[in-house]
C-alpha cells in the first residue's frame, strides 16, 4: 500500500517524463553524505537518517546514517520497499519503525541502542494493510487502508501499548508523530491536504495545506510531512499541463494550528527511485533545520535552506495554486 498524494491530469502522462535528468540532479553546493544509487523513503531525527535500500530483486534493507557513517540495519530483508520512520523511542533514544514484508507485511520497531527488533501488535483486518508508521515515545501511528478495507476501518490509527484505536477516518498516506501531535497527507478527489490532530480522543482535525487541480490541468504530488523542532515540513510537486506556475518545493509552517506557511526559495530535485505509480516526488528529511534529500547518486545535505514565499488562500474556481490553512 505504497501511496504518496498524487493528482494526475489524464492528458499529461507523457509529460511525466517530468523526472528529467535535471530534476534528479543535486543542487549546486550541496554535500553528498551517503552514496547509494538504490535509496528511497528518507526519514530523519536528531542526527540520524534512515532509508530503504534496494539490495536486489524483491530484497530491500534499511540503511542508517549517524555520526557521519552509514550502517546496514541487520534485520531480515523485505520483498517490498520499507516505509521507515526514525524518532524518539520509549526510552527517548532514537528508534525505527517500519513496514517489512517477509513475505507478509507487518509493522516492526527497532532499537538503535540495543539493535533489537520487535514485531508490533498492529491488527490488519482482512482487505486492509498498515503502512507509513511513525513513532514518538511509546506511541506508534500508522495508516490503515486498501482497496477492500472499507470506510469503517480506513484511517489514521494509533498503537499504544497493546491497544489500537482509530484517530481519524481518512484516506491517509505518509505521516509523522512527535509527542502528542500527528500530521499526515489526506487524499481527496480534486484537492489533497496536509492535516494534523492530536492523540487525544475526539481531538479536532486541522488542515495545514492543500493543493489540487481545477479540472484536468495539473500533476500534483504532495509528500513526506515531517516534524523538526517546532516546525512542520512537507513537499509539493505541482506540474501544470497547459502552462502556469510550477512548484517543486518544500513548504514549512511554524506549527500545526493552520499558521501561514512558506515555500523554499529553491526548487528541489526528485528521487527517481521514490515513485508512486511511476510518478517521482521529493524524497527528503529535516534534522535540526538541515534538509537532506535523495537523488539518483545518493543522499545529499542541502547547503542552505531559506523559506520566503507565502501563498494566499485558494478560492474555488481560481487557477491552480497551493494554499495554507483550512
Amino acid at each position: 500500500m505504497r501511496r504518496v498524494l498524487v493528482i494526475v491530469a489524464a492528458a499529461s502522462l507523457a509529460s511525466l517524463g517530468l523526472a528529467t535528468a535535471a530534476s534528479r540532479a543535486a543542487l549546486p553546493g550541496d554535500r553528498l553524505i551517503a552514496r547509494d544509487r538504490a535509496a528511497s523513503d528518507l526519514s530523519g531525527f536528531a542526527d540520524h537518517l534512515v532509508w530503504s535500500h534496494r539490495a536486489g530483486r524483491k530484497r530491500h534493507q534499511l540503511r542508517l546514517y549517524r555520526g557521519g557513517r552509514v550502517e546496514r540495519v541487520r534485520t531480515p530483508a523485505s520483498r517490498e520497499e520499507m516505509d521507515a520512520d526514525v524518532g524518539p523511542g520509549p526510552d527517548g533514544a532514537p528508534a525505527l519503525v517500519y513496514r517489512s514484508c517477509r513475505p507478509n507485511c507487518r509493522i516492526y520497531r527497532y532499537s538503535v541502542t540495543t539493535r533489537r527488533e520487535r514485531r508490533l501488535p498492529v491488527r490488519q483486518p482482512r482487505g486492509c494493510e498498515a503502512d507509513y508508521p511513525a513513532i514518538s515515545g511509546s506511541a506508534v501511528v500508522y495508516a490503515l487502508g486498501g482497496d477492500r478495507c472499507g470506510g469503517q476501518r480506513e484511517g489514521v490509527w494509533v498503537l499504544s501499548g497493546k491497544r489500537t484505536r482509530r484517530l481519524v477516518p481518512s484516506d491517509a498516506g505518509q505521516m509523522d508523530l512527535r509527542d502528542n501531535q500527528v500530521i499526515w497527507t489526506h487524499f481527496g478527489d480534486i484537492v489533497n491536504r496536509v492535516r494534523s490532530t492530536t492523540l487525544a480522543p475526539g481531538a479536532p482535525v486541522v488542515s495545514l495545506f492543500a493543493d489540487g487541480q481545477r479540472c484536468c490541468d495539473s500533476n500534483v504530488i504532495i509528500g513526506n510531512p515531517t516534524f523538526d523542532g517546532d516546525a512542520v515540513y512537507w513537499s509539493d510537486w505541482n506540474e501544470p499541463v497547459f502552462g502556469g506556475k510550477e512548484y517543486h518545493r518544500l513548504f514549512r509552517s511554524s506549527g500545526v494550528s493552520g499558521a501561514p506557511c512558506e515555500a523554499s526559495d529553491v526548487e528541489f530535485p526528485s528521487n527517481a527511485r521514490s515513485v508512486n505509480g511511476g510518478f517521482p516526488w521529493i524524497d527528503f528529511a529535516v534534522t535540526a533545520g538541515r534538509v537532506s534529500y535523495i537523488t539518483a547518486q545518493g543522499i545529499f545535505e542541502h547547503a542552505r535552506t531559506s523559506f520566503g514565499s507565502q501563498f494566499s488562500k485558494y478560492t474555488q474556481g481560481s487557477a491552480t495554486a497551493p494554499f495554507c490553512g483550512p
